[in-house]
């Protein structure tokens, strides 16, 4: 549902921002606004799903995803649009990071990555239909786009009465489970692979859903339904390639592919301003979605293994939290280049800015990250 909440919403930011007039810089507060309570709950949330149970919080959070959602259709203003947005973001804000506690909880050693890489890669899939299909509502109206969080609900119904998912860890003295994460997350390895977490997010959410679709638009006239297979196709090559991530773990280490997986984010964002067809840019999304695959995944296996049953949820939740910093970082930080170049490159500094990032990104984890042995 987190994933639906900004796939199926992007390929209507044009047409949101058509229809309240909005500034360029603005764009990407449509996604920032729904990732800002992700930072301020989700690691309450963690705290309380490991000390009450995962279902105590996924079936509140599934019920506000859908009402919110839908209610976003009716915003008469702008502002409107953002406080449901907000509310929205508030049930979204456990459902990424109890998704991975929860494999956490069921699956141990090789087992783990490989699910992970499953998870991945039917998140993709999720990711690559909600684009089309928020591409099509949008080109009939944006609000429709709005209707889907709907199905929220009836999945909410079917956890809380046919789903078993009350994992709890076993021992929650409060100030002992706190300190025991407080001197958890000192870890340099646990502290660069966070940094990474954040990272990857700033750049999924501002160069490329954001501005993805305002480079469709302006640059090519793009309609809605066309942008949203264009971003649709950046989540079929991440499924296709995330799939077979175990097979890649035979012959690679973790940080092997998540090395390779941020130099083609630079590689797939810094080729966007040579394109002059908007076909050319299915090459970025594919390159952009094999590296998604190989980033994500990897570093959220990596992360777990500093885990237990205790405090899973927490430190899941707190590398959720730090994603969705990056979720709301994006799209501002992308806007405030897009000012500072708008009367030069324009659009095209985000780009250029995007591969220095995401090369510094890549040196930070080669300079700072020793593979440590549980981790082998």
């Amino acid at each position: 549902m987190a994933v639906l909440g900004i796939a199926s919403v992007s390929p209507a930011l044009p047409g949101i921002a058509e229809h309240f007039n909005l500034a360029d810089e603005d764009f990407g507060l449509i996604i920032s606004v729904f990732a800002i309570p992700g930072i301020l709950l989700t690691p309450v949330l963690g705290f309380l799903s490991d000390k009450f149970g995962r279902k105590i919080v996924i079936v509140p959070a599934l019920l506000l995803f859908g009402v919110a959602g839908f209610m976003c259709s009716v915003a008469e203003t702008f502002e409107m649009l953002l406080f449901f947005r907000f509310l929205q973001g508030v049930g979204a804000a456990s459902l990424g990071a109890l998704n991975v506690a929860l494999i956490g909880d069921i699956f141990a050693g090789p087992d783990r990555p490989r699910i992970m890489g499953y998870n991945h890669s039917v998140l993709s899939i999720g990711t690559a239909t909600f684009p089309i299909i928020g591409g099509i509502l949008s080109g009939i109206s944006y609000e429709y786009v709005f209707y889907m969080p709907l199905v929220a609900i009836p999945i909410a119904i079917y956890v809380l009465f046919f789903l078993d998912l009350d994992v709890k860890g076993k021992s929650h003295q409060t100030r002992l489970y706190f300190s025991s994460f407080l001197k958890l997350i000192k870890n340099r390895n646990l502290l660069t692979l966070l940094i990474v977490s954040i990272s990857l997010f700033i750049i999924l959410m501002g160069p490329f859903i954001t501005y993805v679709p305002y480079v469709a638009k302006e640059r090519f006239a793009l309609e809605p339904t066309f942008i949203g297979i264009i971003l649709a196709s950046m989540s079929i090559s991440t499924s296709l390639t995330a799939y077979f991530l175990g097979k890649f773990l035979k012959r690679f280490q973790h940080e092997s592919l998540l090395k390779i997986g941020l130099l083609g984010y630079g590689l797939a964002l810094g080729m966007i301003p040579l394109y002059n067809e908007w076909y050319m840019l299915f090459i970025s999304t594919a390159i952009f979605g094999i590296s998604h695959s190989f980033v994500l995944p990897n570093s959220q296996s990596m992360i777990i293994k500093f885990s237990d049953e205790n405090n899973r949820a927490l430190l899941m939740s707190f590398n959720r939290m730090l994603s969705q910093v990056g979720q709301a970082l994006g799209p501002v930080l992308s806007g405030a280049v897009f000012v500072y170049f708008s009367d030069g490159i324009g659009v095209d500094g985000i780009y250029i800015v995007s591969v220095v990032f995401a090369v510094s990104i890549l040196t930070i984890f080669s300079f700072f990250y020793n593979k440590p042995e549980e981790l082998a």
